[in-house]
């Protein structure tokens, strides 16, 4: 996955979608992508800071990603097997959104709001950031003319 060379808009927004939705791996932009677990604490502890100062500008297009991913069209009706044992399908391709109890897709709208409201709380929630969180301590203080910091 490639953030910066998505095809289009969509294609970005599904591939932030996709990343926040996985705790396996950063990429970063000198080193590109690295296992989280090959990272050593400071540099997870500055890649949280550095994610939560831009969490409304990521909450954005994962917003937009999970928008794309629920309304692509991907089940259909399945109603047999070839002799190759693939699915034989029918009918019109029905999305996530088609799926979706109405109870839910009624709240939707209001859970987008809140994931906006506060997006540092949100980035906290993803899967990305958990995983980088795992065993960073507080940042150790700093003694700068005469104070700690």
């Amino acid at each position: 996955m490639n953030l910066g060379n998505a095809i289009d808009n969509e294609d970005k927004a599904l591939a932030y979608y996709l990343y926040f939705n996985q705790g396996v791996y950063w990429l970063a932009l000198d080193e590109g992508k690295m296992l989280i677990t090959d990272m050593d604490e400071g540099h997870r502890r500055n890649t949280l800071r550095w994610l939560e100062r831009r969490a409304a500008v990521f909450e954005s297009w994962y917003s937009l990603g999970e928008l794309a991913f629920l309304s692509r069209p991907r089940y259909r009706e399945a109603i047999g097997e070839d002799e190759n044992g693939n699915t034989i399908t029918r009918g019109p391709a029905l999305s996530e959104f088609d799926l979706m109890p109405e109870s839910v897709a009624e709240e939707f709208p209001s859970w987008l709001w809140e994931r906006a409201d506060d997006p540092v709380g949100w980035m906290r929630e993803t899967e990305l950031y958990k995983a980088l969180a795992i065993g960073v301590g507080p940042a150790p203080k700093i003694r700068f003319r005469g104070k700690v910091h």
